[in-house]
């Protein structure tokens, strides 16, 4: 809630997020959650972001 986590914050979003298209990104992210993140069946093995996901760790080491 602190004005300096709040700046940072924003400060990373414009890092990561494109400038141009941002509702076609958001679709597209969460087009990608529904087909490759779900709850009960996760398909972390064809995901091409497993090597970052800290969820798809979690799942191999066994924890939820």
């Amino acid at each position: 809630k602190s004005h300096a986590m709040k700046k940072r914050l924003w400060a990373h979003s414009e890092a990561v997020l494109p400038h141009k298209h941002v509702f076609d990104f958001n679709q597209a992210l969460m087009d990608f959650g529904a087909t490759h993140c779900s709850a009960r069946k996760p398909k972390c093995g064809a995901c091409p972001m497993h090597k970052f996901c800290r969820s798809c760790a979690a799942l191999s080491a066994g924890r939820p």
